[in-house]
């Protein structure tokens, strides 16, 4: 991976696409190694469950190298390696504060993980979901970044912090502003074919091939991190089915509906606070005012 990083910074002197590339589809990939750990019993509590990536988030460290040590890493590219490397970092904490907020539901029903709500997988699950959120651009990447904020808005709900909760919404909105303009342009990643096809990956049929039970197979596994890759409700209006694996692309009216949904909850949240009209109105009138910059400028 170092390689490639360091091949194509050499070749397009950035790692924009890449990088979004990577960090919009390991959401997945950490779910899938979590269901394969799930498959082969080898997940008994929460602790497990964050064991099980931690391989994965380690060699996210050890990606962010030395050019000293590295003749493969530009001096330039460094901090640009060290802002991916925590980013993806983050973004497994995401998962696994997503995994925690869904309580006892995991891979199969008769699978039963105990976790303590009162645990923090991380010492700080706001700071990871915020830079999670933080790495993707409103015009490259909306739907990601969506993602995180509202996963921020579930953690403050948890812990009754109402009006962190409605900032998140309003982060939420304002994305959605800021992405209008460039909804046909906008990354929307693909499921992995791969990781579906056993002619091409024979190793496939192997996936829960010892507990020999058949809702443990690839097919189930495959289900639990397809969840994982955008557990947004659908952002198009279109009624023709995909065509390819690729996620259908956001459009303006579905848009605009995710955005009177995100307003109008973060209202209900601010007055569940009290004494908070004043800041819900400031916060709604710059809200305002940045779309009708957008119309403006439509």
């Amino acid at each position: 991976l170092v390689s490639l990083v360091g091949s194509m910074y050499n070749t397009y002197g950035n790692l924009s696409e890449l990088s979004l590339t990577i960090a919009s589809v390991l959401p997945e990939v950490a779910a899938r190694e979590i269901a394969l750990f799930s498959v082969h019993d080898h997940i008994k509590c929460f602790d497990d469950v964050a064991k099980s990536v931690w391989p994965l988030r380690r060699s996210l460290v050890d990606l962010d190298g030395n050019p000293l040590d590295d003749d493969r890493i530009d001096p330039q590219l460094s901090p640009i390696l060290s802002g991916l490397c925590r980013a993806c970092q983050a973004i497994i904490d995401g998962v696994l504060v997503e995994l925690r907020l869904k309580g006892n539901r995991f891979l199969f029903p008769d699978k039963k993980v105990l976790s303590n709500d009162e645990t923090l997988v991380f010492d700080a699950d706001e700071e990871s979901l915020y830079e999670a959120a933080s790495f993707f651009l409103p015009e490259t990447g909306p739907m990601q970044r969506i993602r995180w904020f509202m996963t921020l808005r579930l953690v403050h709900e948890k812990k009754g912090q109402w009006i962190e909760a409605a900032e998140a919404l309003l982060m939420c909105s304002r994305t959605i502003l800021d992405s209008v303009r460039h909804l046909k342009y906008v990354w929307r990643p693909s499921k992995f074919l791969l990781w579906t096809d056993s002619r091409r990956s024979h190793w496939l049929d192997s996936v829960g091939e010892e507990s020999s039970q058949p809702d443990r197979g690839n097919a189930a596994v495959i289900d639990f991190a397809d969840e994982f890759l955008e557990p947004i409700a659908t952002v198009s209006d279109t009624k023709k089915p995909p065509v390819t694996n690729k996620l259908q692309q956001p459009t303006a009216s579905a848009m605009c509906d995710l955005l009177c949904k995100f307003v109008k909850e973060a209202v209900q949240l601010y007055l569940r606070e009290g004494g908070m009209e004043e800041q819900a109105f400031a916060r709604l009138e710059m809200l305002q005012r940045t779309a009708m910059n957008v119309l403006e400028d439509q």
